[in-house]
Order: C-alpha cells, then sequence, then structure tokens
C-alpha cells in the first residue's frame, strides 16, 4: 500500500512538472509569435518599391474575422483579374509631390497607378522617430487636379503591435456669403489582431490596425445652425515589416467589408546608384528551376515606363510585377509563384524600344 501511495506521488510530480513545461513552452511560443513594428522598421523600409493592385470599379467583398492573437485570414480565394496595376513607393521626402509644405517629414510613401483619365498619384508624408510616428498629411494629382491636405494631433506610438491605439482629430471651417460649415473628424485607431494573412500573393506575418473614422458637418447661416450631418465609416489596414501597408479593406460596420488594396508579394529595390547601368539588360532568373519563389534582375541606363510581366506557354499574362516609371538603375524582383501549377513560364521586359524574354521553369 505504501509502495503504491508513493508511485501516485511520483505519478503527480512528473504531471505537475510537465504542465509547468508545457505553459513555459507555450509562453515563450507566444512571445517569439509576437509581432512588433519600430520605428527603425519603417525607415528601413525607404529605397524599396512593390508592385500593388487597387480595386476597380468592381466591389469585392471579404469577411473581416474576429479580433485577437493567432488569427488566420485566408483571402487566397480572391479574384485578382479586375484589379488595376500600381506602385507603392517608401522613399525620402525630396522629390515627393508638393513637398515643400512638409518640411518637418522624414519619411514618405507613394501610392500611384494608371487608370482611366490618367496616372493618380498620392504621397503620404510622416514624421518617424523611435518613439512615435507622426502623420504629416498627403498630397494627391490626378487628371490635371491637385489636393493638399494637412493633418492635426495624428500621433502614434511605436513600436506598433497588439494593442497599441491612439486618436487622431482635427478640424476645418470654411465661409462664404454668409454660410459657415464647420467639419470635424474623429478617427480611433487600434491594433486589435495579430496573425497569418493568406493573399493569392503569399503568406505574411501581419497586425491588423482598425480605424474608425467619424465625420460631423455643421452648417449654418448668419449665426443660425440649420443642418448637420454625421458619417462614420470603419477600414481595416493589415501591416507588416517587409511591405508595411500589405492589405486594405473598407467597411461600414466591420463585419464585412470592401477590398481597396493589396499587395502583390513583389518588391523592387533600386541598387547603388552610383553604379548606373551602360545597357539594357535582363538576366536569367535565379534560383531556376525554382519553387515557389525566383528572384529577377534587371538594368536600365535610362529613365522610362518599364513593364516587367510573365506569361504561360500559350502566351496569357499571369502576372504584372512592375508598370511604372522608373530612374535609371539596377533592379531586383522577387516572383511568387505559390498559387501556380508546375511547369514552363515566360517573362518579359519591356522599356522604350528595348524588349527581351527569358524562360524559366516551376517545379512543384
Amino acid at each position: 500500500m505504501l509502495s503504491t501511495n508513493k508511485e501516485k506521488s511520483t505519478t503527480t510530480i512528473i504531471r505537475a512538472i510537465a504542465m509547468i513545461v508545457l505553459f513555459l513552452t507555450l509562453v515563450s511560443s507566444a512571445a517569439l509569435a509576437q509581432i512588433s513594428i519600430s520605428g527603425n522598421d519603417i525607415l528601413a523600409l525607404k529605397g524599396t518599391s512593390r508592385s500593388v493592385l487597387v480595386s476597380d470599379s468592381i466591389a469585392i467583398m471579404v469577411s473581416i474575422g474576429p479580433g485577437g492573437t493567432a488569427q488566420v485570414w485566408d483571402y487566397r480565394s480572391l479574384n485578382t483579374d479586375t484589379y488595376i496595376s500600381g506602385a507603392l513607393e517608401y522613399q525620402d521626402p525630396v522629390g515627393g509631390y508638393r513637398a515643400d509644405q512638409f518640411p518637418t517629414a522624414n519619411f514618405r510613401f507613394r501610392l500611384s497607378a494608371t487608370i482611366e483619365g490618367g496616372t493618380y498619384i498620392l504621397d503620404n508624408y510622416w514624421n518617424v522617430t523611435s518613439n512615435q510616428l507622426i502623420t504629416l498629411g498627403d498630397a494627391s494629382s490626378f487628371g490635371g487636379f491637385q489636393s493638399i491636405n494637412f493633418t492635426q494631433d495624428d500621433v502614434a506610438p511605436l513600436p506598433i503591435t497588439i494593442g497599441t491605439s491612439w486618436l487622431a482629430s482635427s478640424s476645418d471651417t470654411s465661409e462664404s456669403i454668409g454660410f459657415v460649415t464647420i467639419t470635424v473628424d474623429s478617427n480611433w485607431n487600434s491594433v486589435d489582431a495579430s496573425g497569418t494573412l493568406r493573399l493569392p500573393t503569399g503568406d505574411f506575418d501581419c497586425l491588423r490596425l482598425r480605424e474608425l473614422s467619424k465625420r460631423i458637418t455643421v452648417t449654418s447661416f448668419n449665426d443660425i445652425p440649420f443642418g448637420s450631418d454625421t458619417m462614420e465609416t470603419v477600414s481595416y489596414t493589415w501591416l507588416s515589416k517587409a511591405h508595411l501597408q500589405t492589405f486594405s479593406v473598407d467597411s461600414i460596420d466591420g463585419g464585412m467589408g470592401e477590398v481597396s488594396q493589396m499587395i502583390s508579394g513583389e518588391t523592387s529595390t533600386v541598387v547603388g546608384s552610383n553604379n548606373q547601368p551602360k545597357s539594357f539588360t535582363l538576366e536569367q532568373n535565379y534560383p531556376n528551376p525554382f519553387n515557389p519563389s525566383t528572384t529577377i534582375n534587371y538594368e536600365i541606363p535610362t529613365s522610362g515606363i518599364v513593364s516587367l510581366k510573365v506569361y504561360d506557354v500559350l502566351g496569357k499574362e499571369i502576372a504584372t510585377l512592375v508598370n511604372e516609371e522608373k530612374p535609371a538603375g539596377i533592379y531586383e524582383v522577387n516572383f511568387n509563384a505559390v498559387n501556380l501549377p508546375a511547369g514552363v513560364y515566360f517573362y518579359r521586359l519591356q522599356t522604350g524600344d528595348f524588349v527581351q524574354t527569358k524562360k524559366m521553369i516551376l517545379l512543384k
């Protein structure tokens, strides 16, 4: 009987130790899985650009999903054929559209896309430090029309991680022949989830930023109020270290939302402006054969519109890796074929009168 009690006691102790080890393992895993984006992470993106897909007139709806940690947002079934190809560039403010209006900016990101009526350009200006990100405003140009927006009191604490939140507000007053319109904008920002974002272009470790925007407009005539309007919207942006703004959805109630932008998964980097190429060159992709991603390098000695596209053996366009104006330089582009079947593909570079095509093989 005594021996049996000792065995039970020993078993109890072993189980307790096992539970402690399991607990410590889970805590350690959770700590390792924590996603954090610092000021240095953001500033390190300077000099890079990404191909993005921007929503066209056809609305594509997705379920937002719950908040919390260890989430998986699976949007791999999205049909990207209706999207417009654009570019997302992270640069110094110098050279940006109306950069002179944002003298304290040290970071700029540009969203550009060629759509019917011309090329749309939106430059956003930030001041990024080790402990905060200040949104200063933006300037845009399209079809001969320009606009400038200055943001007040939009200061996000850094680093950004699950639970980070801040409030931004601004107001504007306009007067015209006795009419006075006061507009007050309030934006509640909170990082409400983290996990894996699965897109047709690949998987990304992301934080999800939820922005609740409320605009109140009050109009009066000769100091007598006669009208008011309140508009409330919710938007979600998935943030990753490598791409920052990876996926965006506009919503009303937070249950369903319309996709407005997604990263295509390819990243281009200008390598060394002091070593400008002397001729147009399209390198063989490496590795080749590949699975599921490969790197394509090309060189252009002069600035111009650059098109880099992937085709299957039937000549059908599979992906647009680059479609924008590029300065002279040496470029590196990553192509992810995770959702494509194994086989032979072709990639073609076209800029000005230069056109070159090379073959690559996807093995699975």
